[in-house]
């Protein structure tokens, strides 16, 4: 199998940054300042629309082992870690637990949780319950939890995530 000629890189990087810029907004709610892609054969081009071409590192950065060791972890695909127990997750599970991780001990809304996990203001409060119901089960499963991992807080008319 002969190598591919390195591609025109200005063809592609207009449209391409629009790609990061949208999916970056939508899953971490900012913009990143640039994109470094790092090819198997240790070359890396940076597309850095603010600044120019940035110096490529000498060595690819090191990747955040997987899974973490402590704590809570989380993998496009609904692949989800906790102390080192992966499991998988629907997208809609997975984003309803991020969020709740990202407030342990905390009662987080339903409606928060249909704005910022669903991105869905509109959804229906079953399909909350649905969802959290499921993924439960998937924790008392995967995790062999012995206490409810969700409690419904009633008074704040929300979800607690009681592992941490």
């Amino acid at each position: 199998m002969s190598a591919m000629p390195n591609p025109d890189w200005s063809k592609y990087e207009a449209y391409f940054w629009e790609c990061v810029v949208i999916h970056s907004r939508s899953l971490l709610g900012r913009v990143p300042r640039a994109v470094l892609f790092v090819f198997d054969d240790g070359t890396a081009h940076t597309i850095n629309p603010h600044g120019g071409e940035a110096a490529p590192p000498a060595a690819a950065p090191a990747m955040p082992a997987w899974p973490p060791a402590n704590g809570w972890g989380f993998r496009t695909g609904g692949e989800v870690s906790y102390e080192g127990v992966v499991f998988t997750a629907s997208a809609k599970q997975a984003a309803i637990l991020a969020l709740l991780a990202r407030h342990p001990w905390e009662s987080v809304s339903v409606e928060r949780i249909k704005k910022e996990a669903l991105k869905d203001g509109r959804a229906s409060e079953r399909t909350v319950q649905n969802a959290v119901s499921l993924l439960r089960k998937i924790l008392v499963r995967e995790l062999a939890a012995e206490a409810d991992p969700i409690e419904w807080d009633a008074g704040e008319e929300g979800y607690r995530l009681m592992l941490v």
